[in-house]
């Protein structure tokens, strides 16, 4: 009896020493033993040592360089690459085509320059995604490149790692410090094909042009918004196509509001979803120093 007593004493003393104050937090869980050490990351000296470039870079990068201006020393040269998406490889999605792209430039055995880091990527931007199932005659693609080449070298080396159905059609070299084609997008071309006869696709376009505003909501979205469709369309116009009508538009594409031609369509037709929808160019911001100086003190709007 008495040792089933001190077992019990002893069963009652390691309970209570559960539940007390100082060894729990009031749910009888026992408190986490914390550091209060500071982290020893924190005191370690950042280097500030310059690097120092190979003798292979130019000369405006032959003086010790911080990391921020060798990155920009890798740098050489930058390509703009137009080029089509053709009928084909319309259901093929951007990310696949970043990847041809990528693999075509590698094959082709072209300098491509990556960005820095644990996971370095290649340095191609592209200047809007384009919906799965659209083709296209113009898409904008820029490539950096850590040497320089001949814009006819490249186009040709280029051209032969690549499809019919994703031809390049133009290059031109563009300042590195030159803004990303997403950032530079203003407005994109489009066609779409709708299946209703030319007079009556002019009524209902004339309808819309004579509109102050048209509400729409885009539903599709996780979260449905509603902006002006038609502030959004610059211009709007209709010509005749075998099986119906083509309505031609181009569509504000900047970083405030990204119409789509689907809501065009949609807006002048309810209920009708465009049988084909092509984007035939995309308009660019040219590049403006002064002005974009201005922008970066909030001086201009």
């Amino acid at each position: 009896m008495n040792s089933s007593a001190s077992g019990a004493t002893t069963l009652g003393t390691r309970s209570s020493l559960r539940r007390s104050p100082s060894c729990s937090n009031g749910s009888g869980r026992p408190l986490r033993k914390t550091n209060s050490t500071p982290s020893s990351r924190a005191s370690l000296p950042v280097s500030s040592t310059p690097i120092r470039p190979p003798k292979s870079w130019p000369a405006r990068c032959s003086g010790p360089l911080s990391a921020r201006d060798t990155i920009a020393c890798v740098t050489q040269q930058r390509i703009r690459v137009w080029f089509r998406k053709g009928e084909r490889v319309r259901f093929i999605s951007h990310l696949d085509i970043l990847r041809h792209w990528e693999r075509a430039i590698r094959r082709a055995g072209l300098p491509l320059a990556y960005s820095q880091g644990f996971t370095p990527h290649p340095k191609i931007a592209f200047a809007a995604p384009l919906p799965l199932g659209f083709t296209a005659e113009a898409e904008v693609m820029d490539v950096t490149l850590t040497e320089r080449v001949d814009l006819a070298e490249f186009r040709r080396r280029l051209s032969e790692q690549t499809t019919d159905d994703l031809a390049i059609v133009d290059v031109r070299e563009v300042p590195l410090s030159a803004p990303p084609p997403q950032a530079a997008l203003l407005w994109a071309d489009y066609e779409a094909e709708v299946p209703f006869p030319p007079e009556e696709a002019e009524r209902r376009v004339a309808e819309f042009l004579a509109a102050d505003a048209w509400p729409y909501t885009d539903t599709k979205r996780e979260r449905p918004r509603t902006y002006d469709l038609r502030g959004a369309v610059a211009w709007l116009a209709v010509r005749p196509a075998p099986s119906g009508s083509v309505l031609a538009m181009r569509l504000q594409a900047d970083q405030d509001v990204t119409a789509r031609p689907e809501h065009v369509v949609e807006a002048l037709f309810p209920g009708v979803s465009p049988s084909r929808v092509t984007r035939t160019g995309v308009v660019l911001r040219e590049a403006m120093p002064a002005i974009d100086a201005w922008r970066a003190k909030g001086r201009f709007q």
